[in-house]
């Protein structure tokens, strides 16, 4: 079952099973991350999206605490099993 941000009108961006983001044309612009919206990664951090989500829209898998700060101004968030940053785009699994 997709899990996905919904609004009165429906569905306005989620995950299907595979782990693709599916964000309808007719969406708010808020969240159509290649219009000017949110990135995709505040998105994927919004829908709570697992591992396997961060894996294939996320910038890199080197999100190490020490290093992190060294070159983003962003924090690490908790996923389940695996750390983010929505500014940068890293994640790294547990």
């Amino acid at each position: 079952m997709p899990t996905g941000i919904k609004t009165s009108k429906g569905n306005v961006a989620y995950l299907t099973e595979e782990g693709e983001l599916i964000v309808p044309v007719t969406a708010p612009k808020r969240f159509q991350y290649a219009r000017g919206g949110w990135s995709i990664w505040q998105i994927l951090a919004e829908l709570d999206a697992p591992l396997k989500a961060w894996e294939r829209y996320a910038y890199a898998e080197n999100l190490a605490p020490a290093n992190h700060s060294k070159f983003c101004k962003g924090t690490a968030s908790q996923g389940d099993g695996f750390v983010f940053c929505v500014d940068c785009g890293r994640y790294q699994e547990k």
